[in-house]
C-alpha cells in the first residue's frame, strides 16, 4: 500500500524552504546547542568525580604502594593478603589449611579462598607486565574494580526510578562511605566482592524485568540466568550471603502473592531461572571440585547450597501452576501458596539433622554471627552512637527511610507495582533490618543505601523543576530540573566526602613498628609458605591483631580473626590473660607452644563476650569467661596476667597487691608510655636464685626495668623464709648483657638490711640456671 499525501501537505514543502531560505543566513551564524553544552558539562563533571573518587579512595593508606604489607587497613586485609602471597608462590593452587593462624590447630577455611585467588591473578598478571611487586598490584586491585560499582548502581537506577536516578546513584556511589572505604587502595578482603556483587544480583534481575515486560524473553531469561550466577559467586566468596537467597526468595514469593497477572508470569520466570541456574550451578562445583563438605549443614559449602537453591526454584515454578489454576479464586490461591511455604518450612521436623543446621545455621547468621555478637564489627549499628553510623553511611543515613516513603507513594499513587521496586522495597526491609541488628551487615544494605539518595536526588529536582514550571512557564522547567539535580547531585557528593574524609583509617605505627621488630629480632620458624606443616612455636596476641602478626611478623597465631574456625585460638588465648597466676598462664604457654605475647589492650584480647562463645564439657579450650572489674574483686583484678602485663608492664606494683611476673620477660615496647604502647613478653625458664638466710628472714629483691624510649619502671618482690631458711625465686632479665631494647639493672638482695648485688646472664636466663646465694654471703 502507498501512502499519499494529501494537496494541502504538498504545497506546503516549497514555502516551508523559501523560508528557510529567506533565514538562512541567520542561521549560519556560530549557535551553541544547549544539549552540546550539557553533554560536555556532564562529560566533564563525570571525568572530575572519577578522577577525585580514585583520590579518595588513595587516602586511607599514604604511600601503599611503597609496602602495602605495613600499611594493611585492617586484620581482614592482612589475612587476604596472607592468602594472596601464597597462592601467587603456588599458583594455581588453593590453600584450604593454615598451620600459621590458630596455632597449634591451625584454621581450615571455611570457603574456597576464590577472591583471593582472583586478585593474585590478577597481581600475577601485573606483576608479569611491569615488574611491580605483588603485594603492590594486589593493593591496588580493589581500587581499579571498585570503580566498577557504578555500572550496576547506574543501571538499577535508570531502570527502577529513572536517568536522572542512574546518574545520581553513580555519584552517591563514588562517595559512600561504606562503599568507597571497602574499594579503597589495600582493603582487599571480599567486602568489596560482596557489595559489588549485591548490586549487580539486583541491577540484573531489575533487567529481567525489564525485558520480559517488553516481550523480549531471550534477554529476560539471560540475564535472569546471569543472576544466578551473582548469587554463586557470592556465596563463593563469603557464606553470610546466605541472606541474599532469603531475600530474593522472599522477594519471589510476596511477588506471585500481591502483584498483577502478567508481573507475576514475569516473577516466576525470573525466580525460577535465576535459583534454577545458581543451584546447578553449585551443584556442579560440588560435583568437580574438593571445596565441599560430603554432607548438608550450613558451615561451609556442602549439599545444603544447592539444594536449597534447587528447591525454592522448584517452589517458584509449582507456585507459578497453583497460580495458573487457580487465578479466579483468590483465597484459594493465597491459602495453596502459604501452604505450600509452610510445608517446606516444616520440613526440619521431619529430618532433624538438617533443620538443626539450618535453624542453628540461620540464628547463628543472623542474630549471633559468627560468635560473640557484642565484637566491636559484630555491635548493632547504633550501640555506641549515631557516630558509628555516620563513619559507616554518613550523618544523611536519616534520610533512607524517605528513599522507602518516596518509592512506595510512586507506586501506590501509579497503582502498579512492579516486581522491580517491590525488590528494592523488600531489599531495603530485610537487609536494613540485619544492618541495624549486626554492623557487619551494613555491606548487605549498601545498594538500596546507593539507590535510595539516587531517588531522593532525582524526586527532589523533579519537584523543584516542576514548582519553577508552574512559577515562570514551562520553558524553564526542564532547566531547572537539570540545574536542581546538578546542585543536589554536587552537594550531596561534597557531604559524603567530607564524611570520608573525616573517618580516614590512621594506621597504627606502634603496632607496625613492634611487628617488624619480631620479624627481624626473632627466631624464624619454618613452612612460612608450607601452610599444611606445623611450625615451631607460636605468639598470643589480640584475635583481630593475630592476622597481622603472620603477615608482618611472619609468625604463627594462636588467635585469628576468623571467629568460627579460630574459636580454639580465641578461648585459650583468654585463658592465658585471664590466668589468675602466673604458674597458670606458663603451664598453658608450653602446653601450647607459645613464646610471646603481643598485648596492647589491658583486659582480653577478645572483645566480645567470651562467655558466649565459651561451651560447657571436659575440653578446657572449650571454657573461657571475660574476667571484668564488675565480677572479681579488684585484687584477684588487679593479678589477671594481662593487667600485670598491661598495667604494670610486668614489674608489679605492691600498693595493688599486684607481683611481679617472673617467667615473662618485657623485651619491647613501641609507642614509649603513651596509652597505646604495644609490648611484647617473652616466655622464659628464669635463672633460678635460691636464697638461704635465718628463719622468718624477710628479703626484698628489685631492680630496674628500662625499655628504650619509655620511663623505667620498678621490678620488686618480698619473700620471707620458710622455716628451713630458705626461698627461691626466678629472675626473668639479664643484667650482664642484654640484646632487647629492654634493659635491667643488676638485681639486689636485700636482707637484713644488708644489699647484695646479682648480676645474671642471658643465659642463666634462657637455660633456667640456678643461682645459689650462700649462707656464708648473707652473714
Amino acid at each position: 500500500m502507498i501512502y499519499a499525501k494529501p494537496d494541502n501537505e504538498t504545497k506546503r514543502v516549497p514555502q516551508i524552504m523559501a523560508i528557510d531560505a529567506q533565514e538562512r543566513p541567520v542561521e549560519e551564524r556560530p549557535v551553541i546547542r544547549l544539549d552540546r553544552i550539557k553533554g560536555v558539562v556532564v562529560k566533564a563533571g563525570y571525568t572530575l568525580a572519577l578522577v577525585y573518587a580514585v583520590y579518595v579512595r588513595t587516602f586511607f593508606i599514604p604511600g601503599a604502594l611503597g609496602n602495602p604489607h605495613t600499611n594493611v587497613l585492617d586484620s581482614d586485609a592482612a589475612r587476604f593478603f596472607r592468602l594472596i602471597d601464597l597462592i601467587s608462590r603456588k599458583y594455581p593452587s588453593l590453600p584450604m589449611f593454615d598451620s600459621f593462624a590458630n596455632f597449634p590447630w591451625g584454621m581450615k577455611q571455611q570457603l574456597p579462598p576464590i577472591w583471593a585467588f582472583i586478585e593474585a591473578s590478577f597481581a600475577l598478571a601485573v606483576n608479569r607486565a611491569t615488574n611491580m611487586s605483588i603485594p603492590s598490584a594486589a593493593a591496588l586491585f580493589p581500587l581499579i574494580l571498585g570503580l566498577f560499582f557504578v555500572f550496576p548502581a547506574y543501571y538499577a537506577g535508570n531502570r527502577l526510578f529513572g536517568r536522572r536516578a542512574g546518574h545520581a546513584a553513580v555519584f552517591v556511589s563514588l562517595y559512600l562511605p561504606v562503599a568507597s572505604a571497602v574499594s579503597s587502595l589495600g582493603m582487599v578482603d571480599h567486602h568489596l566482592a560482596d557489595i559489588l556483587l549485591y548490586m549487580s544480583t539486583i541491577a540484573l534481575l531489575v533487567g529481567s524485568h525489564h525485558y520480559y515486560s517488553s516481550g523480549e524473553s531471550r534477554r529476560a531469561g539471560a540475564l535472569a540466568v546471569l543472576a544466578g550466577l551473582t548469587v554463586t559467586f557470592t556465596l563463593l566468596i563469603s557464606l553470610s550471603a546466605i541472606l541474599v537467597i532469603a531475600i530474593l526468595g522472599v522477594a519471589f514469593m510476596i511477588g506471585l502473592l500481591v502483584l498483577a497477572e502478567d508481573e507475576r508470569r514475569h516473577v516466576s520466570r525470573i525466580g525460577g531461572l535465576t535459583m534454577a541456574s545458581s543451584g546447578l550451578s553449585m551443584l556442579m562445583l560440588y560435583l568437580a571440585t574438593p571445596w565441599f563438605e560430603n554432607r548438608l549443614s550450613f558451615s561451609g559449602l556442602s549439599l545444603f547450597q544447592p539444594v536449597l537453591l534447587i528447591g525454592l526454584a522448584g517452589i517458584l515454578v509449582l507456585s507459578r501452576a497453583i497460580d495458573a489454576s487457580l487465578v479466579n479464586r483468590q483465597i484459594i490461591r493465597v491459602a495453596a501458596l502459604f501452604g505450600l511455604y509452610l510445608v517446606i518450612a516444616a520440613i526440619p521436623l521431619f529430618l532433624p539433622g538438617l533443620g538443626e543446621q539450618i535453624v542453628r545455621g540461620f540464628y547463628r547468621s543472623i542474630a549471633y554471627y559468627p560468635l560473640g555478637r557484642v565484637t566491636q564489627q559484630l555491635k548493632p549499628l547504633f550501640a555506641d552512637g549515631p557516630q558509628n553510623v555516620f563513619v559507616s553511611l554518613s550523618a544523611l543515613v536519616y534520610l533512607l527511610p524517605l528513599g522507602l516513603i518516596v518509592g512506595a507513594r510512586e507506586a501506590i499513587v501509579s497503582r502498579r507495582l512492579g516486581f522491580g521496586r517491590l525488590l528494592f522495597f523488600i531489599w531495603f526491609i530485610i537487609a536494613g533490618f540485619y544492618a541495624l541488628m549486626v554492623r557487619y551487615y551494613v555491606f548487605l544494605f549498601t545498594p538500596v543505601i546507593v539507590l535510595s539518595f539516587a531517588l531522593l536526588i532525582a524526586k527532589l529536582s523533579e519537584s523543584v523543576g516542576k514548582i519553577v514550571g508552574a512559577i515562570g512557564g514551562e520553558r524553564l522547567e526542564r532547566p531547572a530540573t537539570t540545574t536542581a539535580w546538578l546542585v543536589a547531585t554536587i552537594a550531596f557528593s561534597s557531604y559524603l566526602i567530607f564524611w570520608m574524609s573525616a573517618s580516614g583509617y590512621m594506621v597504627d605505627v606502634n603496632r607496625v613498628k613492634m611487628l617488624e621488630w619480631i620479624r627481624e629480632n626473632t627466631p624464624k620458624v619454618s613452612n612460612y609458605y608450607e601452610p599444611n606443616r606445623s611450625p615451631e612455636y607460636g605468639i598470643v596476641a589480640e584475635w583481630s591483631y593475630g592476622e597481622l602478626v603472620e603477615l608482618i611478623a611472619e609468625r604463627p597465631t594462636l588467635t585469628t580473626g576468623n571467629h568460627e574456625t579460630g574459636i580454639d585460638g580465641i578461648i585459650a588465648s583468654n585463658r592465658i590473660f585471664q590466668s589468675r597466676t602466673e604458674a597458670e598462664a606458663v603451664k598453658l604457654m608450653k602446653e601450647l607452644r607459645l613464646r610471646y605475647i603481643i598485648l596492647q589492650d589491658e583486659l582480653s584480647p577478645w572483645t566480645g563476650k567470651v562467655e558466649e562463645i565459651g561451651e560447657s564439657g571436659p575440653d578446657p579450650y572449650k571454657r573461657a569467661h571475660l574476667a571484668t572489674k564488675q565480677d572479681i574483686t579488684r585484687r584477684d583484678y588487679m593479678q589477671l596476667t594481662n593487667v600485670r602485663m598491661h598495667r604494670f608492664w610486668g614489674a608489679g606494683n605492691e600498693k595493688e597487691g599486684a607481683e611481679p611476673l617472673q617467667r615473662f620477660r618485657l623485651i619491647n615496647v613501641t609507642g614509649g608510655d603513651s596509652e597505646y604502647a604495644t609490648m611484647l613478653f617473652e616466655l622464659v625458664e628464669g635463672a633460678r636464685l635460691s636464697v638461704k638466710a635465718a628463719p622468718g628472714t624477710v628479703a626484698a629483691i628489685s631492680t630496674k626495668i628500662r625499655p628504650k624510649g619509655a620511663k623505667a619502671v620498678d621490678w620488686k618482690l618480698t619473700r620471707k623464709a620458710g622455716a628451713d631458711g630458705r626461698f627461691e625465686i626466678f629472675l626473668p632479665y639479664a643484667t650482664k648483657s642484654g640484646r632487647y631494647p629492654v634493659k635491667a639493672d643488676t638485681f639486689k638482695v636485700s636482707i637484713a638490711g644488708k644489699t647484695y648485688p646479682v648480676d645474671i646472664a642471658e643465659s642463666d636466663v634462657s637455660q633456667g640456671k640456678s643461682i645459689v646465694l650462700e649462707a656464708p654471703l648473707l652473714n
